[in-house]
């Protein structure tokens, strides 16, 4: 008796504590390439309680939709200093040709991704000094 009491109160803790909630992504701006093969797609990666937001951008097909569970294929981004807002003066891009997508971000963001090439697509970034 004592084990499966044990065993029940171990799962009751362990089901408290673990958060089943997804983090929502919410998306701050979308665009796509100038033939609509690709969108790129800047968003805000929720953290939850233990980690903060971060910016994050993702190139997919022009078809696919972001779900929630994903994550930037191409920069990720904190700014542990302060807050993430949807504001696209810190995080921007725009499609400079059909295969190249210039992002320019705030230099002190604090950067976890830089791919410089995806799904086709260059990527080419320009930190910017933005004051606060």
């Amino acid at each position: 008796m004592f084990n499966k009491t044990f065993f029940f109160f171990a799962i009751f803790i362990l089901h408290s504590c673990i958060d089943l909630s997804d983090n929502k992504n919410e998306i701050v701006k979308r665009s796509s390439d100038y033939k609509g093969i690709k969108n790129s797609i800047l968003f805000i990666k929720s953290g939850g309680a233990t980690v903060g937001d971060s910016y994050q951008i993702s190139i997919l097909s022009y078809q696919d939709k972001l779900k929630d569970s994903d994550i930037g294929n191409i920069f990720i981004a904190d700014d542990h200093d302060s807050a993430i807002s949807s504001d696209t003066s810190r995080v921007n891009f725009v499609w400079i040709s059909f295969d190249t997508l210039k992002v320019s971000f705030d230099k002190r963001l604090r950067v976890f991704k830089m791919e410089t090439k995806m799904k086709d697509a260059t990527i080419v970034y320009d930190s910017l000094n933005l004051t606060k």
